[in-house]
């Protein structure tokens, strides 16, 4: 059985809810995300121009199994706390944005800067990128 979801899924075998545009399309109506005891909203910007590889239950597992996290300042001043692990079903790091109140999640994406530089051992371009850096030595959460 065929189907098409929208303009951008070529997509023409199989089932719906194996397509990968249909359940991101689902995951675009998720309001909250629960991840290491807390519900966080999830921004409309995260909504509107979701990172093709990172899902929701991704975005969860690295709000629970973080292995560094630290402040990180936009070019416009904002100021977020940005949550990073590596994510094995991506194969690389994961960074999440969340905000200062650790209520809404801004944005995710796959940091491939920051997979080169965990990979290296290179602790110095974190400390460099975020403010208040919080190194755990594991990741059980």
């Amino acid at each position: 059985m065929g189907h098409r979801c929208g303009a951008n899924c070529y997509r023409k075998q199989g089932l719906r809810s194996q397509c990968p545009s249909c359940n991101r399309s689902r995951e675009s109506r998720q309001k909250t995300i629960v991840a290491g005891g807390k519900r966080r909203l999830i921004s409309l910007h995260r909504k509107t121009n979701p990172h093709v590889e990172v899902s929701n239950k991704d975005i969860a597992y690295v709000l629970t199994n973080w292995t560094m996290k630290g402040i990180y300042t936009n070019r416009d001043g904002s100021e977020s706390v940005n949550y990073l692990a590596f994510v094995p079903t991506i194969g690389k790091v994961v960074c999440v944005g969340v905000s200062l109140d650790d209520k809404l999640i801004t944005t995710s994406f796959a940091d491939r800067g920051a997979t080169r530089n965990l990979n290296q051992g290179n602790l110095a371009y974190f400390a460099n990128r975020l403010k208040d850096l919080e190194v755990r030595n594991d990741s059980t959460g």
